[in-house]
C-alpha cells in the first residue's frame, strides 16, 4: 500500500481493558473521537467535518512507508 491510499487512521489507547481514547481521522477531513484519553472513560464523543486533511497528512508524515508494506493493520 503506499500512502497515497490511505484514507483512515485510527488511534486507541487503552489500559487494563479499558479504552481512554479512541480516534478516526479521514483524509477529507472528518474527526470522531470517543474519550478524553484519562481514565475511568467520562464517555465523551465528538464528530467534526472539517474539510480540511491538515490533521491527516500531519500524521501520515510519521508513519514509514515500510509500515504500509505490511499486509496487516497497524
Amino acid at each position: 500500500m503506499k500512502k497515497q491510499e490511505v484514507e483512515l487512521i485510527i488511534c486507541k489507547v487503552s489500559s487494563n481493558g479499558q479504552v481512554a481514547l479512541n480516534m478516526k481521522i479521514y483524509r477529507d477531513g472528518t474527526t470522531c473521537r470517543e474519550g478524553n484519553g484519562g481514565l475511568p472513560n467520562l464517555g465523551i464523543s465528538g464528530m467534526s467535518f472539517g474539510g480540511d486533511s491538515s490533521y491527516f497528512d500531519h500524521l501520515m508524515a510519521f508513519i514509514p512507508d515500510k509500515v504500509l508494506e505490511q499486509p496487516i493493520f497497524y
